[in-house]
């Protein structure tokens, strides 16, 4: 509903049903409400003001994401093998007949400013609350099963976004405009229900999930430094005591390291446009996440061509006695390979912070007087050359900060396109 172009409200209401659920559960309402106060009409004098709007809504979702049939009622399949004359066949998982969809609380409030028709700002909040999140629970091996579906917690995301458009030139042949974005996303777990962490086995000692620590968060031991004589990290215990490599790990010796996904991202664009030429280059940040790193030692060449980290092979552990040493030794036994490749420690994780041109081009169109040599065969030309992912900066000393490995990173692109029409 729109009155006066100045007050708009809206409302939805929907109730979806799915057969997954027992039919006291079957059927799920979602709903929102919302209201936009366009405010420029009362700044009509003020002509350096050339839009101002607030915005609101809150609303609830339920989602059934992550079930299947077979989680939220007994559901058999065949085996290939055969007792007798008679086939097999085993239930797939172990079901919860008490499942429900978990249900998201959704508050979002916005804002649009515009200034002498030149300056754009958005700015936006938002908060999503879920409750009876659906994670799985450990449960005894005794029941053939690891893992079950349950609906066990309540999570939180909040954030904020905003970008930036200034229109810094607009000429008949010459404009200039930058853009710019900025995200921050904040997620906590509020509530398990059961305790304040969850693991997804009896014997892991990593937690997924804890109370009042962010979902994405990474998981490992604080390491005290390199041993001389070993050549291999030595770690504090939860009560301060020194457990070295070949060691056993407890739950309570993990703290959370930092964030695996950034919670800062943005980017930035400027466009330039003169004439018939146009030129358009793409930035994109991260901030605030961490990454481990994979320590894929060569030897032989120390050079940053050569080795995953320049330097690497200069301050790694080969002797006994050797003091100040980053790397560990690339040689170590059987007893240490959990502690040094299942996760990571407080010293072997690095910023993966980065500055990324993603996209730089350059195009001309040429005019009709400038193609009036071809006698009108040819009736549009263009040109162009673009570069993707052309450099990072980082503080990532190892392979790409995004996917923490060489295999799969962005690789530069160049491309170059000539566009006729006859």
């Amino acid at each position: 509903y729109c009155y006066d172009e100045t007050y708009d409200l809206f409302g939805t209401y929907k109730a979806d049903a799915s057969s997954i659920l027992p039919k006291d559960k079957r059927w799920n309402a979602a709903w929102a409400v919302g209201a936009g106060w366009n405010l420029k009409s009362y700044f009509k004098d003020w002509d350096a003001v050339s839009a101002l709007r607030l915005k609101a809504s809150y609303g609830r979702t339920a989602s059934l994401a992550g079930i299947s049939p077979s989680l939220a009622q007994a559901t058999f399949t065949y085996l290939n093998d055969s007792y007798g004359d008679s086939r097999l066949f085993e239930l797939m998982s172990l079901y919860n007949n008490s499942l429900k969809p978990e249900q998201t609380v959704s508050t979002e409030v916005g804002m649009s400013l515009g200034f002498i028709d030149r300056i754009n700002l958005e700015v936006g909040w938002y908060d999503r609350r879920t409750e009876d999140a659906l994670l799985d629970v450990p449960i005894p091996s005794s029941n053939g099963f690891a893992t079950l579906k349950r609906n066990i917690g309540v999570l939180s995301n909040m954030g904020v976004e905003a970008s930036l458009n200034v229109n810094i030139l607009n000429m008949n042949d010459l404009r200039l405009n930058l853009k710019g974005s900025v995200a921050y996303n904040y997620n906590k777990v509020i509530d398990l229900y059961d305790g304040d962490r969850l693991y997804t086995s009896e014997d892991a000692i990593i937690p997924d999930f804890e109370v009042g620590k962010s979902y994405d968060m990474l998981y490992g031991p604080v390491s005290l430094g390199l041993d001389p004589m070993t050549g291999l990290p030595v770690f504090k215990g939860a009560d301060g005591s020194e457990i070295p490599a070949t060691g056993k790990l407890t739950r309570e010796d993990m703290v959370a390291l930092g964030h695996s996904v950034p919670p800062w991202s943005g980017t930035i664009n400027l466009s330039f446009t003169w004439k018939s030429l146009e030129f358009d280059a793409d930035f994109y940040y991260v901030l605030g996440g961490i990454k481990a790193y994979a320590y894929s030692y060569v030897r032989y060449y120390d050079d940053a061509n050569r080795n995953a980290v320049k330097g690497q092979v200069e301050n790694m552990w080969f002797q006994k006695g050797d003091e100040g040493k980053i790397y560990h030794t690339p040689w170590f036994s059987s007893s240490a390979i959990e502690n040094m490749t299942s996760w990571p420690n407080s010293k072997s994780i690095g910023s993966s912070d980065y500055l990324r041109l993603s996209m730089l081009s350059l195009r001309y169109r040429f005019s009709k007087r400038e193609l009036a040599w071809t006698k009108g065969i040819i009736k549009y030309a263009n040109v162009a050359i673009q570069g993707s992912n052309l450099f990072t900066i980082t503080r990532y000393r190892e392979s790409d900060p995004e996917s923490g490995s060489f295999i799969g990173a962005q690789q530069p692109v160049l491309t170059f396109n000539l566009s006729l029409s006859f």
